[in-house]
């Protein structure tokens, strides 16, 4: 069963160390998606729902990026709520904080 506290957080160092072992072993994939926070309260809000799911994809033109879709207790994908992509890709549009370095 998923929980709304399922997760575990976690310091900046070691974000950046997991970001930074991302970056080593794909260095040619994006380094993050950015996606506005109207979309993840959208589906946030919606009835029955404890979390978001990522789903790891590639966009239309073959690059790393991630799908949202929320998620029930009982782990199924809310298939029929809102899901969302297109998210700002970095590079293009990058933090230059510790985690993106």
């Amino acid at each position: 069963m998923f929980t709304t506290s399922d997760g575990k957080k976690i310091t900046l160092a070691e974000g950046a160390t997991q970001t930074t072992a991302w970056r080593t072993a794909n260095p040619t994939a994006n380094k993050a998606i950015f996606i506005g926070s109207d979309h993840i309260s959208d589906i946030l809000n919606q009835t029955s729902c404890v979390g978001i799911r990522m789903y790891f994809a590639k966009d239309d033109k073959g690059k790393d990026t991630v799908v949202l879709i929320g998620a029930k207790a009982d782990e199924s994908d809310m298939e029929a709520g809102h899901i969302v992509n297109f998210g700002i890709s970095c590079p293009s549009t990058c933090a230059n904080g510790a985690l993106d370095t």
